[in-house]
């Protein structure tokens, strides 16, 4: 928790937020009971795979869980619906890039030590970038995805609100550099719209952690301070 900031959602609550922090698909409560899971292998690759073979990916489950609690989110009374942010570290940042992207009623979303290039990534010669599985990004694969769009796309499904990306130099999931490189291709759709300002990168020299203090400034600047409306 200290070495990677595991705790953004307990930090946002203590700045006003209310803040839910489901688990994910195969993680905390939601785990595999008993031997169900191998212990020398990840579960997010099992599960993948499991469900691959009937034809329903991890992703998209777990997308669907998390518009549910947004509707949960809804009925509570100490919560402005108009200000909804999401923020999200490794697979949380897969969660919050593609519920964001399918999900209009979030007005803002932080993106931490996920976003990158996939199709370079997966050719890399450096074992620390390469082979998909043994990167375990194998929960957040679906048809179709590199073969015809990469996370620049998914960004632009996001554009015009809000975005924020997160990612750290030292940090072993994603080569900073490509990450670099797709940041500045998503960063075209809100120039060509003249809200480059709604889309940030936060660049450090870091590894695999979330970025508390620029994660609070810009979802603070965009949901209490001017919030994103339909209008503007």
């Amino acid at each position: 928790i200290e070495a990677m900031n595991y705790d953004y959602g307990w930090q946002m609550a203590k700045h006003g937020y209310m803040t839910i922090s489901p688990d994910l698909r195969v993680f905390g409560e939601r785990a595999s009971i008993g031997d169900m899971v191998r212990t020398d292998r990840d579960k997010c690759n099992v599960h993948f795979i499991r469900g691959a073979i009937m034809g329903i990916y991890t992703l998209t489950l777990n997308i669907f869980d998390f518009q549910r609690c947004i509707d949960y989110l809804e009925t509570r009374p100490e919560v402005d619906p108009s200000r909804i942010g999401m923020m999200g570290l490794s697979q949380g940042g897969t969660m919050t890039t593609f519920t964001t992207a399918f999900e209009p009623r979030i007005k803002a979303a932080v993106v931490a030590g996920w976003y990158n290039h996939r199709r370079n990534k997966m050719v890399l010669p450096d074992s620390r970038y390469s082979c998909f599985l043994e990167t375990k990004e194998d929960h957040a694969f679906f048809d179709g995805w590199l073969t015809s769009f990469t996370d620049s796309d998914v960004a632009a499904l996001i554009c015009p609100r809000p975005l924020l990306i997160q990612t750290g130099k030292q940090d072993r999931i994603a080569w900073w550099p490509m990450v670099v490189e797709e940041f500045e291709a998503a960063k075209q759709h809100y120039e060509k719209l003249g809200i480059a300002d709604r889309i940030e990168m936060d660049l450090q020299d870091c590894g695999h952690e979330a970025h508390v203090d620029s994660g609070l400034r810009f979802l603070t600047k965009w949901l209490k301070e001017q919030p994103v409306t339909d209008a503007n």
